[in-house]
């Protein structure tokens, strides 16, 4: 009876995952393990990025007129080490397997977290800083690579028919579900974090740091629980060269050729990305700034009396909790609004406009006379708005071009009457459907890099002027809206 029963549940799984896109054999414990490495992965990125103004000022005693400066090269560096060592990681997954890999990686955040905790000069939070990109760049490498092994990898190749019919409705469905799990940890962990901080604020100076300490300790704690779930990775066991990486990367280049579309995807991510940088990191450090200048918040002094501390520091991290919370909660809300629209409008519109929208959000942010202005709340939902927009439409747009792309270069695309039944096998030239995706997805990544490395140089900005990021992310945003709109336009291939 118990093994019928199992057997029953066996068959329900595999009933639900196989309408979600995923592999028959594909089981719950590697679905469980796939969600569980994501939120530790989010949550512990999440968890860095709230707090490491609060760090630069409280446990390093860094100046104010250094933060920006400091939080812009972090950023920096973290975006100089993953880039390389997305490669790197990929190259180790098709030699060890994808599990090897993914371990590693949270493993380097467990150390990392716990050199990071012990930071008391700049060196050291670099040092740790370094070991995260790499532990980071091994996650999200392999969370992409894990997806696409348990859905596309083993689904049948498209059948070509014609060209204009949409995108496939399972991996839009996979995509949406990571997406918003993705989205509603990066809403809520910002709201958590500021909260926390707030109230241990509210205690002695040495009871804090034993409060901060414990923050840490508890997601490092995470990732190294993370560690044991079992994960089922096929490892890809063909000889990948490096050389085939960038001449990977360099097809995603080409096929810009085939289908122009693709530069407003890339750009469009390459802002997204820069725009994310300036929610997560910049409006933290520009209220703390704000608070410090103003005489309200005295972190910077390590003697300054408790009162002092508790006035104008437990308002400075609350607002910056709900500001950012405002805007990741607006994306996330809003999110099943953007993938209608993606359905039904021309996504090359949809971009141009979010762009644009988000320019003016950024500059209207820079404008403001103090970040707790009563305009500051229909702003953070504009980029909310702007932000989900931008990212969920130029995936979108990628896996449209790379669907038209595909059917193009087939031989069976446009069939008539007179066409043999038993067509001529394909041309060993073409690039086949994993290949292409892959290259889009190469430089749709690459692009989003250099994003966050362009945005990164708003911190060194910020200790000029507390301003001048949101002016930088806003001069982004328009551009990549500039491009849209001379490239958007309608394509026949």
């Amino acid at each position: 009876m118990t093994i019928i029963l199992q057997s029953q549940t066996q068959r329900d799984h595999s009933k639900i995952f196989k309408s979600l896109g995923l592999a028959e054999d594909v089981k719950a414990i590697n679905v469980f393990a796939y969600l569980l490495s994501s939120f530790v992965s989010v949550s512990s990125l999440v968890f860095i990025s709230a707090s490491t103004s609060f760090v630069l000022t409280t446990i390093i005693h860094l100046p104010s007129d250094r933060i920006g400066r400091t939080n812009g090269a972090l950023i920096l560096l973290d975006e100089l080490v993953a880039l390389p060592a997305v490669l790197v990681w990929g190259r180790l997954a098709d030699i060890y397997g994808y599990r090897t890999v993914t371990v590693i990686g949270h493993l380097a955040i467990a150390i990392s977290l716990t050199i990071y905790i012990q930071s008391r000069l700049e060196y050291q939070l670099f040092l740790s800083r370094i070991i995260l990109s790499i532990g980071f760049a091994a996650l999200t490498t392999m969370l992409s690579t894990i997806l696409a092994s348990m859905t596309a990898s083993r689904l049948s190749p498209p059948i070509p028919a014609v060209c204009e019919e949409p995108v496939g409705n399972i991996e839009g469905q996979i995509n949406l579900l990571s997406r918003i799990r993705k989205r509603s940890l990066i809403s809520v962990n910002p709201i958590i974090i500021h909260r926390s901080i707030s109230r241990y604020l509210l205690l002695n100076s040495r009871r804090s740091f034993v409060f901060c300490d414990a923050s840490y300790f508890s997601t490092e704690s995470l990732s190294v629980r993370e560690m044991v779930w079992p994960m089922k990775i096929p490892s890809s066991n063909p000889s990948t060269h490096w050389k085939q990486s960038i001449l990977a990367l360099l097809l995603g280049f080409k096929l810009i050729k085939q289908h122009r579309h693709l530069i407003v995807a890339y750009a469009s991510g390459f802002a997204a990305r820069a725009t994310t940088i300036g929610v997560t990191a910049y409006i933290p450090v520009f209220v703390n700034q704000y608070f410090i200048s103003t005489g309200q918040c005295q972190l910077d002094r390590p003697d300054a009396p408790p009162d002092e501390v508790k006035k104008g520091c437990h308002a400075a991290f609350a607002l910056a909790s709900a500001l950012t919370g405002t805007v990741q909660l607006c994306a996330l809300l809003l999110s099943p609004v953007v993938g209608w629209m993606a359905s039904v409008y021309p996504q090359a519109r949809i971009l141009a406009t979010s762009n644009l929208l988000s320019a003016l959000g950024f500059i209207g942010f820079g404008l403001l006379p103090r970040p707790n202005h009563f305009l500051v709340w229909p702003i953070c939902i504009l980029l909310g708005l702007s932000q989900i927009t931008g990212i969920v439409v130029s995936l979108s747009l990628c896996a449209s071009c790379r669907w038209q792309i595909f059917h193009s270069e087939s031989a069976i695309s446009r069939q008539t009457e007179s066409t043999p039944l038993i067509s001529d096998p394909p041309q060993s030239n073409r690039a086949p459907w994993q290949e292409i995706s892959g290259a889009i997805a190469g430089v749709y990544s690459l692009s989003g890099g250099l994003g966050i490395l362009v945005g990164s140089f708003g911190g060194i900005l910020s200790d000029w002027s507390p301003r001048a990021p949101f002016y930088l992310t806003g001069v982004i945003a328009f551009l990549a809206s500039l491009v849209c709109i001379l490239v958007g336009h309608s394509v026949n291939i």
